[in-house]
């Protein structure tokens, strides 16, 4: 028994690193990949699924495992009553895990083919990188899903369209509170072009403004602002105010608050550079909702003052990033080609920077992670 589960693992880390090296080919090589992407998606789902509850997940997985066997509605209503209802009908936590991790990777494949068709690019870039976070916290995974979902419903705006990635952006708070922060995706969305193409420095200078006067008056103003009106919609768990105030108000070590600071800033750089470099009217919608993700990510980043729990959202940012840069891969327009290897520098290290911002926060916790993962160890 032990020789075939270690088979399996062994199996199991080939097809995931064949799947990564095969995605990255396809994506750079072919502008149209739907199909064959779809092979990688699911290997994604199988590994965040099939996870192997080693040292390294001393916290995160025991803890859902605890709840999830106790009937315990102490997380979002979505994820509780969705963990109650598996628990109902006899189903194991591994079994429960693996039904979610799967419905929450077909909904972020759906999303990210309404963005491109070069998901195979996609796909090669997340799944070696903060991937193996959501892996973990699978009610992260399930709400970016939605998240990305329902920003794509935003490509045509419509009020039909408008109301429906409310909706999704809702619905994924259901499942990671976070959620809420997405909805400012929209209001971004819906401003006018002229604004949005300037936006870039009133964004940056608007949140050193905030940063400046949350370092002034205190975090108390900040969680003040926050609680109220989240306290009045959201179930579930302890009351926001109290995770705020308590668990989420023990600040953020300098050099981790400058490093998310500097690697956001970059990406929300590049990201008005595909968005301004737009060949078509197509391409320009798409990639006005990534840039507006990424404003989302930078207008977040005085949250860093209460906690470097609230990277999250910048973290999440990334999954727009990468989608931005499958995009602009998949074109191959005149209008690129002067520009296209300055583009593609910045691409490639602002890509790194963002990986490395992410390793360097969560450090060792997170390089421990990984074997678990792919079923090294």
């Amino acid at each position: 028994m032990k020789f075939f589960t270690m088979c399996m693992r062994v199996v199991s880390t080939i097809v995931f690193v064949l799947s990564e090296i095969l995605e990255f080919i396809t994506g750079l090589t072919t502008r149209k990949n739907k199909f064959f992407s779809a092979l990688g998606f699911f290997t994604l789902a199988y590994t965040a699924g099939v996870i192997n509850p080693g040292p390294a997940m001393s916290y995160d997985y025991p803890l859902y495992a605890t709840f999830y066997n106790a009937g315990s509605n102490y997380f979002e209503k979505g994820y509780s009553d969705f963990a109650l209802f598996a628990l109902q009908h006899g189903l194991s936590y591994e079994e429960f895990r693996y039904i979610f991790s799967i419905i929450a990777i077909v909904i972020l494949y759906w999303g990210v083919a309404r963005f491109t068709n070069n998901m195979a690019l996609f796909i090669s870039l997340y799944g070696c990188t903060v991937f193996f976070y959501d892996a973990v916290q699978i009610r992260n995974l399930m709400m970016i899903s939605l998240v990305i979902l329902g920003s794509s419903f935003l490509i045509d705006l419509s009020i039909k369209n408008i109301a429906i990635s409310t909706a999704l952006i809702l619905f994924s708070a259901q499942f990671h509170t976070s959620g809420y922060f997405f909805l400012l995706i929209i209001l971004v969305r819906i401003l006018p072009k002229k604004i949005i193409k300037r936006s870039l420095y009133v964004v940056i200078c608007v949140t050193i403004l905030l940063t400046v006067i949350v370092s002034f008056t205190g975090t108390e103003v900040l969680t003040t602002l926050l609680t109220k009106p989240l306290n009045l919609i959201i179930g579930g768990r302890a009351s926001l105010g109290d995770k705020l105030v308590g668990q989420y108000n023990y600040g953020s070590p300098v050099p981790k608050l400058i490093t998310i600071i500097i690697s956001t800033t970059c990406a929300l750089i590049v990201q008005n550079i595909y968005f301004t470099s737009s060949g078509s009217n197509e391409e320009f919608k798409k990639q006005q909702i990534l840039f507006s993700a990424m404003i989302t990510a930078v207008l977040g980043l005085p949250l860093l003052l209460l906690a470097i729990d609230y990277s999250r959202i910048q973290r999440n940012a990334v999954l727009f990033i990468l989608i931005g840069i499958s995009l602009f891969f998949e074109q191959d327009k005149v209008e690129f080609k002067k520009n296209k290897i300055s583009i593609v520098m910045w691409s490639v290290f602002v890509f790194a920077l963002n990986v490395w911002a992410q390793i360097y926060i969560w450090g060792f916790q997170f390089q421990e992670i990984i074997p678990y993962l792919i079923k090294v160890k």
